[in-house]
């Protein structure tokens, strides 16, 4: 959890032009950015037109950093579904996979081809992973 709060802190110690771009590579796989340029054009002048202020992102990194909610997962009795990127970059697929380990009856499942923002880069197979988790039946 540091090491992803400091990669998050390396971004904000940018100068303010290149802070969303920063931001933008930590949650958008390499390989995404590669295969669609104009997409990734898009995307960062959508950031660059409404650029966050430093402190709110300081913010909410700092609440990412601090929060645990581990003693509280083995409560959940409701079905869960835990989906990660393959290639994401901010958090790896072992904390999504140990959050699903420690909720009873979770499913865990992996995007193939998809970093941190998994609606953006595999919008399809995302919903189609929840659509199949909502119909499937439960016991």
């Amino acid at each position: 959890r540091l090491g992803r709060g400091l990669a998050l802190a390396a971004c904000l110690a940018r100068p303010r032009g290149e802070i969303e771009a920063c931001l933008i590579d930590r949650i958008l796989s390499r390989q995404f950015r590669d295969a669609h340029p104009e997409a990734l054009r898009r995307i960062e002048a959508l950031a660059n037109a409404e650029p966050s202020s430093r402190v709110a992102l300081a913010q909410l990194a700092l609440a990412a950093a601090m929060h645990d909610a581990r003693g509280s997962l083995a409560r959940i009795t409701a079905p869960t579904l835990v989906l990660a990127g393959e290639y994401d970059a901010l958090l790896g697929t072992a904390a999504p996979r140990a959050l699903a380990a420690a909720i009873r009856g979770a499913t865990f499942a992996i995007v193939a081809g998809s970093g941190h923002d998994l609606t953006l880069e595999q919008p399809l197979t995302t919903a189609a992973s929840v659509a199949r988790f909502f119909a499937a039946p439960t016991e």
